[in-house]
């Protein structure tokens, strides 16, 4: 009996190992794929709070694990972003928004435990809108917080969201800044398009990346604004301006959504799904998603 646990230990540390390298590359790959906030959270003007909670369906490889083990999350795991905005002025608003997530493999033999609950990186940031224009520019930073350890909740946490795979990575901070052009037309169509700029400092502590990691990111977006429902598409976008060994290529990596927002009164309830391209799909099926904005004065 000793001998068969001792292998099921050495066999299941293997196999962990690997996945905690398919981790790194997945790391490698979505981390490329970040900005400030959610693209698809439909919070309107003014002041408001928000809960946005994820649910990332990921492909499960049963034949790569010991009996008793499979790298699928519990039904409570989960990713949640708490956001706020404050409107200084007509053209000026502060954003903030605190990640957590809880995230553990439904495993049977719990020879390792390197999940549960795990708070993340807090976002603040500003953005203003040109005056007499449908432009705005935002710019922020994450502020390092987020400990070391529980990689099944980081792993899962930067499923969530390609766009916030930052708030769930130890160490590294990430300033972010773009352009976004926002209009709405007489017959009730959305159009908004956004261009940015994604730096990452502190990226040797990954031993992955350039330090710092420049990219340009991109969103385009329609939808159809009515008074009771909203409903808004497209994707979002990012072209990997460094190279070298680790990734010789320039790459595009794309991330397509649909959100449906309920606007009622100060409350706007609203759900999505996101869908990864090729590169993604390796690591990640789909991702479904629930949101609530409360605005206020």
């Amino acid at each position: 009996m000793k001998k068969l646990i001792l292998f099921s230990r050495k066999k299941y540390s293997a196999i962990k190992n690997v996945f905690t390298f398919l981790i790194i590359v997945f790391l490698t790959i979505a981390g490329k794929e970040t900005v400030a906030q959610s693209q698809w959270l439909d919070h309107g003007k003014g002041n408001s709070a928000s809960i946005e909670i994820y649910k990332p369906i990921i492909p499960v490889f049963e034949s790569s694990f010991i009996a008793g083990v499979r790298p699928e999350y519990t039904t409570f795991s989960g990713v949640v972003f708490l956001s706020g905005r404050y409107e200084v002025s007509k053209y000026f608003t502060l954003t903030a928004e605190f990640p957590m997530v809880n995230g553990k493999w439904d495993d049977t033999v719990e020879i390792y435990n390197e999940g549960g609950f795990k708070v993340g990186n807090p976002y603040l940031g500003m953005e203003y809108y040109i005056p007499e224009t449908p432009v705005m520019v935002d710019f922020g930073f994450r502020i390092p917080i987020t400990p070391e350890g529980k990689i099944q909740a980081s792993t899962y946490g930067s499923l969530a969201d390609v766009d916030r795979v930052e708030a769930f990575v130890k160490d590294i901070v990430p300033f972010t800044a773009s352009v976004n052009y926002r209009a709405v037309s007489d017959s009730k169509i959305l159009f908004k398009a956004r261009v940015g700029a994604d730096l990452w400092f502190n990226t040797k502590q990954l031993g992955i990346y350039n330090q710092p990691l420049l990219n340009t990111l991109y969103t385009l977006q329609a939808g159809y604004i009515q008074k009771n429902v909203h409903f808004i598409f497209g994707l979002n976008g990012n072209y990997v301006m460094d190279s070298g060994t680790n990734d010789p290529e320039k790459q595009n990596y794309i991330e397509y959504g649909l959100l449906v927002t309920f606007p009622y009164k100060n409350i706007r309830p609203a759900f999505s799904i996101k869908v990864p391209n090729a590169e993604l799909g390796d690591f990640l099926n789909y991702v479904l998603g629930l949101n609530f904005t409360y605005g206020f004065d």
